[in-house]
């Protein structure tokens, strides 16, 4: 447990470091933008990923605004060290129990900032968006493999939404109850959502730029994701 200050000990929230986690978000964001322009003159979008990919371009903005709360609010809540590159591929079961493997952190970040200390929400993203991966590959394999016809496409799809929000669901609610009265994470739930979405934005915006550099067909899926994210538009 220690004093605060050991390599393993929790240490508290801070106004400096929420900012610091908008401005990830903030280079995340323009990061992807640049790399979905040049993407754009080469032709690598594909047609269901043009409209996320301008959504992107024109209106972050719009999504930054979103948790600006994070910039004047201080969360009560800590930073550990954190698994840093958890996925679905991260947890094996033996038969008898559940192990987590490769707990190095992002293979290729380098060592000081795998060690920097996190909220353990960064991790929750992560396995959220890997059930989101499962969920497309599902589909796309077997719309690859002739099982799924033309004409039932699109109720797939919605099928795969619901699935995905199902164990999205499932997984936070579980999350949120096995760390209650830990001190880990907001008692706030409005505010403990509002620091998974950044993780997970964050988690999908690295995910976009993957796909671009060496699978640009599957960009449309964290793209997706991303759109997803943005408030809905003002009715007037």
């Amino acid at each position: 447990q220690g004093n605060g200050t050991a390599p393993m000990a929790p240490e508290p929230f801070t106004l400096l470091w929420q900012r610091s986690i908008l401005q990830t978000l903030r280079n995340a964001v323009r990061e992807t933008q640049r790399e979905l322009t040049r993407a754009g003159r080469t032709g690598a979008i594909d047609a269901d990923a043009a409209d996320d990919a301008d959504l992107l371009r024109q209106r972050a903005d719009e999504l930054l605004e979103r948790f600006d709360r994070l910039r004047h609010v201080k969360f009560d809540a800590k930073r550990i060290r954190v698994h840093g590159d958890l996925h679905l591929g991260q947890i094996l079961w033996t038969g008898q129990d559940v192990v987590f493997i490769d707990v190095e952190g992002e293979p290729g970040a380098p060592m000081a900032q795998r060690t920097i200390k996190r909220s353990p929400l960064a991790d929750v993203a992560g396995l959220i968006r890997s059930w989101d991966y499962a969920g497309r590959m599902a589909v796309h394999t077997a719309i690859e493999r002739g099982r799924i016809g033309d004409g039932d496409r699109e109720q797939v799809k919605v099928w795969r939404r619901r699935w995905t929000q199902r164990m999205e669901t499932a997984l936070v609610d579980a999350y949120f109850a096995g760390v209650d009265g830990a001190g880990l994470i907001p008692t706030d739930d409005a505010d403990r959502r509002l620091l998974l979405d950044i993780y997970v934005l964050v988690k999908a915006l690295y995910e976009v730029r993957y796909e671009l550099s060496n699978r640009p067909a599957w960009a449309s899926w964290p793209l997706a994701a991303v759109s997803e994210m943005f408030p809905p538009p003002v009715t007037k």
